[in-house]
């Protein structure tokens, strides 16, 4: 996921149809999808302890992502074994941390990541992604060094289980460029 603003100067109306109907996605996620988000970041400890309290809690919070953040749903049986992994390693509240540390109570600039915009970076983006940036915004905001970008006809916020062959070719794809660059 890579979040980039649209440039000055710049419209949606300039858009494709295909960047138009990711923004109009990331619209729809931002007002009925994205509440998980300040939970995790704001209570992370009882978000945690409550989805692990129970395999029916955990499947709930996390399947219903599953199902609502990918292109096409995926099988039963693989978000089975994905609950399943975070069930049995007992992981989950630990797989919150990221939301506090980057925008809960605790987040400054002095948590942030730093010295990145240098380094050349890859953006594969896909039409089903929860928060979509437009390539052309991407290479626009100057914020990052991006060295290689592809767009995608299929996948969504879990792309590497959707996609895994088309997001690993990509993963080759930027390392032939960025190990140039």
């Amino acid at each position: 996921m890579l979040r980039a603003t649209a440039p000055p100067n710049s419209s949606p109306s300039s858009l494709d149809e295909f960047d138009r109907a990711c923004l109009a996605r990331a619209d729809y996620f931002l007002k009925h999808e994205f509440a998980y988000r300040d939970e995790h970041a704001t209570k992370t400890a009882t978000i945690g302890i409550v989805v692990e309290s129970s395999p029916v809690a955990m499947l709930a919070w996390i399947g219903e992502k599953f199902i609502s953040w990918s292109d096409d749903t995926p099988p039963l049986d693989t978000i089975l074994a994905d609950v399943t992994l975070y069930w049995l390693t007992r992981t989950f509240p630990t797989s919150l941390y990221h939301y506090r540390n980057s925008r809960g109570p605790h987040a400054s600039p002095e948590t942030q990541p730093t010295g990145i915009r240098d380094k050349p970076v890859g953006y594969s983006q896909f039409p089903k992604e929860i928060t979509p940036s437009p390539i052309e915004w991407v290479k626009a905001t100057g914020g990052v060094n991006l060295v290689w970008a592809k767009r995608h006809e299929k996948g969504g916020h879990f792309a590497a289980l959707e996609r895994p062959v088309e997001l690993y070719q990509d993963l080759m794809d930027f390392i032939g460029v960025a190990w140039k660059a």
